[in-house]
């Protein structure tokens, strides 16, 4: 039995459709874990590695003094990951915070310090996280020379905690 070429057309629609599903679940199941969309807070609690979701936390800290701030996710994970390892690099942080607690709350603590005086700055309140991340040595370098003019060093946990006293509101 022959089968009409309008039924054939037909099939391998469905078919495609059905292989691009197949292959978007598959990169769904293999996508690092702060980027899977999740259903629940079950689901996001039970996905593997994902025990603290280190960039959207921060992105949370972000939220926090910037209320109104238009995400982009692809755009703004990318950028506080970028962020996150030059905090870490500049503290000499060795393990990764995605996986390790103890260097995810030091990166936020310095994150939320960076975050706060970038609320208050004149000049860098207006940035996206992309700007941020481009000019992260200026933004700090600001935040050291009204603080301490002949600091060259990065941010400590000491500093970014009296950076948080000082802007409490």
């Amino acid at each position: 039995m022959k089968i009409p070429e309008e039924v054939a057309e037909i099939q391998e629609i469905f078919d495609k459709e059905k292989k691009r599903k197949q292959t978007k679940e598959k990169e769904r199941k293999h996508a690092p874990p702060e980027f899977l969309p999740f259903r629940s807070e079950s689901e996001k609690k039970d996905a593997p590695g994902a025990q603290n979701f280190f960039i959207p936390a921060l992105m949370g800290i972000w939220k926090e003094r910037f209320p109104a701030y238009v995400e982009i996710i692809q755009n703004d994970f990318a950028a506080l990951r970028e962020i996150s390892e030059i905090i870490a690099k500049q503290q000499g942080v060795q393990q990764d915070p995605i996986t390790d607690p103890a260097a995810a709350e030091e990166i936020k603590t310095i994150w939320r310090a960076i975050v706060d005086f970038i609320s208050k700055d004149k000049y860098f309140r207006n940035y996206n996280l992309r700007q941020v991340n481009k000019y992260i040595q200026s933004i700090i370098q600001s935040y050291h020379n009204a603080n301490n003019p002949a600091s060259t060093k990065g941010f400590s946990a000491i500093e970014a905690n009296d950076l948080l006293n000082r802007f409490s509101d």
